[in-house]
Formats: C-alpha cells, sequence, structure tokens
C-alpha cells in the first residue's frame, strides 16, 4: 500500500483530511471544494484514484474543509492560508495532529491546490493575501488547477435555484442575508472584483506568475452556475470535449470519464 489510511486532522475541522503517503517525495496535493460542497464528496473518484496513479506516488493528499456557506469568503480563505502554512511550515505538527506516527521532516517543494467552483476564489484571495503578508516562499511553490471556477462571480438565477436545507428555504428573500458566500459572488463588487485587480497588479506590478496563474482552467458545458469569463490573465480555459459536463460533475472523474484525473495528471508530470 502506498498511503496510509486517511485521517482527520482535527486542528481543521471534522472536513479536513490527508492521506499521508508511505514513501514521501515531499510534494503535496490539496483539494478545495466549492459552494455547498464536501471535501470528500465533491471530487467524486479522486478520493480514491489517487492511490493507484502514478503520479501522486509519494504526494501526501489533503482535502481541505471549510464552510462554504455561512463564513465569509474572505474568512475562509485566511483559513486556507493558514492551513498552506502549517503544511509547510510546521508539518511535523500536523502529523501529529493527524493522530499517525510518521516522520516528516523537510518541506515541500511543490504544492498543487485544485479547486473546484467557490473553491477558486478562496485559494486566490488566500495567495494575495499571503504575497501581501510576505508568505511568498510558500507561494511561489503552489501551482493551481481550476475546475468550473467562481472567480467570475455566480449566474443570478443561481440563488432561486440551489437547492438549500428545508430551515432556510422559508426566510424567502433573507436567505442571502444568512448564506453569505451565495450573497458575496452574486454582488462581484464586493469580494470578487477587488480579487481580480489585486491579481493584476501582483502580475504585473511585482512581475510575479506563479501563483497568480493557474496551469489548467476547465470549464463546465453546459454551465448553469458560475459565469464562464475569462479571468485576468489566465490560460484560454478548456472543456472536455463532446461531452456535456455539467458544473457539479466537471471534477468528478469515474471509470467511464477519465478527463479530470488525466487533466490534473498533466500538471503533476510536469507536461503543462
Amino acid at each position: 500500500m502506498n498511503f496510509y489510511i486517511q485521517r482527520n486532522i482535527r486542528k481543521w475541522g471534522e472536513e479536513t483530511y490527508v492521506n499521508w503517503a508511505t514513501d514521501p517525495i515531499y510534494k503535496a496535493v490539496i483539494f478545495v471544494h466549492g459552494f455547498n460542497g464536501s471535501s470528500m464528496e465533491t471530487f467524486g473518484g479522486f478520493n480514491y484514484e489517487f492511490r493507484y496513479r502514478d503520479e501522486y506516488q509519494g504526494r501526501d493528499v489533503f482535502f481541505f474543509g471549510y464552510d462554504s456557506l455561512y463564513d465569509q469568503i474572505s474568512n475562509s480563505a485566511l483559513s486556507f492560508l493558514d492551513f498552506l502554512k502549517a503544511i509547510h511550515d510546521d508539518l511535523p505538527d500536523v502529523v501529529k495532529n493527524s493522530g499517525l506516527n510518521i516522520t516528516r521532516d523537510k518541506k515541500y517543494s511543490e504544492i498543487v491546490v485544485i479547486c473546484h467552483s467557490l473553491g477558486a476564489v478562496v485559494a486566490r484571495i488566500a495567495f494575495n493575501e499571503g504575497f501581501d503578508a510576505g508568505d511568498v516562499a510558500i507561494l511561489n511553490k503552489c501551482k493551481l488547477i481550476l475546475f468550473a471556477p467562481a472567480h467570475k462571480g455566480a449566474r443570478k438565477s443561481i440563488g432561486r435555484l440551489i437547492a438549500f436545507p428545508p430551515y432556510l428555504r422559508v426566510f424567502g428573500p433573507l436567505i442571502h442575508h444568512f448564506v453569505l458566500t451565495l450573497d458575496q459572488l452574486l454582488e462581484p463588487k464586493t469580494v470578487i472584483e477587488k480579487m481580480e485587480k489585486r491579481c493584476e497588479e501582483i502580475i504585473t506590478v511585482d512581475n510575479v506568475r506563479t501563483f497568480t496563474i493557474p496551469k489548467s482552467v476547465i470549464w463546465a458545458n453546459p454551465e448553469r452556475v458560475v459565469v464562464n469569463v475569462k479571468f485576468g490573465k489566465d490560460p484560454k480555459a478548456s472543456q472536455f470535449k463532446n461531452k456535456r459536463i455539467n458544473h457539479v460533475k466537471v471534477c468528478k472523474p469515474s471509470k467511464r470519464f477519465t478527463d479530470p484525473l488525466e487533466e490534473v495528471a498533466k500538471v503533476l508530470n510536469g507536461t503543462i
């Protein structure tokens, strides 16, 4: 077996998990779910397929959980930045907190961050905040892969279509008051536009392009949730040709739908 049994990292909540490699090469992969998502359900077959694929061998694989409904996006971003700093600067403590007695005595040389939907916004704000705080040594090791990113906001109709828990539906028009992330995605000026402007400044003024520009952007088609518009200096988005894959399924590989696995493999293998 190339990975230890999956562990919860208690310090980072019930939804944050790690799969420690048995023979580490000190590279990491982090999955970040989206709006109303789950760290273990959002990415479907990724939850187990990585164990059998060559490109993951030796990499520690994390699934980061956060409150994607009731916490403001910037709060979640700061939590993710703290998590990044923890696994980079104090990896032995993270191992200890996971309840496993193994050794991690070096720093990661590469951290690939794979995001779905709102997760793209959380990660990019975290990177901006980290850059402003001087955490460049960590950020320069990060590579981004984005599935159906919400970094240009959500479609206005989504507020009426999303299936919320019954106890929330009764609030009707007040739902935006309680579901903070939806409100911020529907009003780009609140968070989205400021995030994009800061990304642009870091690229053009500070000439930093490592963590600011993703390695791969994949759009869903049909897309009924987020707005598919090119973000800043991002590469041209790709789609899974000749397949109708919606917002939820675009990051869920299966035996018959391996495209997401292959897209990530390109980055892990260094071909893009």
